[in-house]
């Protein structure tokens, strides 16, 4: 393999404490032309000790399980996202409580997959995150949407949410509904034909105009306030 096309691929960490799950997953996914796993690990903290101590290019993306021994995929990704900030975080789970992966968004994750989707699914979902993306799976967004709807309604938010999403600008209102879609900074400029950097712009006008801390959560209100 040529240099040029090592610089293409993901460079990839995943950690999973299911050694039935986490060789042929690691397997599958190092047979794709744009993804290289640079270490397959199965607790939190070897997780973050591969990303600080990748040699060569720095590590893109890391794969976390939520549920494992010691330091669990929440932590992990707190840690991860303190010292590598620019790194795309996705976490992957049977998705079983609520609260974890509400945990999980907050400690800065940019991607939840459901275990069941396939090995090719999961890693067009981590190439998407590595491009600014939020990827939700429909059983994750389900229940983020679910947990999400029981807090706005409990602290009367959903309202707030919509009006400043109503009062936003004209030049502004594109950009929200393309980000909620899941499109990346890049693909909002060249579907409305304007720089990344006015789309950056954008992006933080609309965050802040609707009081949301991240991609993540702005496109979690959207869906429980069904604009």
């Amino acid at each position: 393999m040529t240099a040029a096309l090592r610089q293409d691929r993901v460079r990839v960490v995943v950690a999973d404490d299911d050694p039935s799950y986490l060789g042929p997953l690691v397997g599958l996914l190092s047979t794709r032309a744009d993804i290289e796993v640079v270490a397959a690990v199965r607790e939190g903290a070897a997780a973050v000790h591969a990303v600080d101590a990748s040699g060569g290019p720095p590590v893109d993306a890391v794969l976390l399980d939520v549920e494992m021994p010691g330091v669990g995929g929440v932590a992990a990704a707190a840690a991860i996202r303190r010292s590598h900030p620019d790194i795309a975080i996705v976490m992957l789970t049977g998705w079983g409580y609520a609260q974890v992966l509400d945990q999980a968004l907050a400690a800065g994750a940019t991607g939840c997959l459901d275990k069941s989707l396939t090995a090719d699914e999961i890693a067009e979902a981590i190439v998407a995150t590595t491009k600014g993306a939020t990827v939700l799976s429909r059983r994750a967004a389900d229940v983020a949407a679910r947990h999400s709807r029981d807090r706005i309604s409990r602290r009367e938010a959903n309202t707030s949410f919509i009006e400043a999403v109503t009062a936003l600008p004209p030049g502004l209102r594109p950009v929200y509904e393309l980000v909620t879609q899941g499109l990346s900074n890049r693909q909002v400029a060249m579907r409305l034909h304007l720089s990344e950097n006015t789309v950056n712009t954008y992006v933080t006008r609309i965050l802040k105009a609707t009081d949301s801390s991240s991609r993540t959560e702005l496109t979690i209100r959207c869906l429980t306030s069904r604009l």
